[in-house]
């Protein structure tokens, strides 16, 4: 879904840029400046939703035979890993 809110963003910077005139440059500027900045978040989000359900995977696969205790172990290094990157 995200896929396609980021190729509609770009057609519609595309289409406001070519309606830019001399006077609203400085704000088509600012403007394409947002949408690259909304972009690298959703870049950024989606590499670190990825990360957290690779570990959350791994969680589950590791609930199957640990502890209480070694569960809760895993959890305290998994934020600190989080935490950190």
């Amino acid at each position: 879904m995200w896929e396609i809110l980021v190729v509609l963003s770009i057609l519609a910077v595309a289409v406001g840029f070519i309606f830019l005139s001399e006077a609203t440059t400085g704000v088509g500027i600012i403007a394409i400046g947002g949408v690259l900045g909304i972009l690298a978040r959703i870049a950024q989000a989606s590499r670190y939703h990825k990360q957290v359900m690779d570990k959350l995977a791994a969680l589950v696969t590791t609930t199957e035979t640990a502890t209480h205790q070694q569960l809760q172990e895993y959890l305290d290094i998994l934020q600190n890993q989080l935490d950190e990157g």
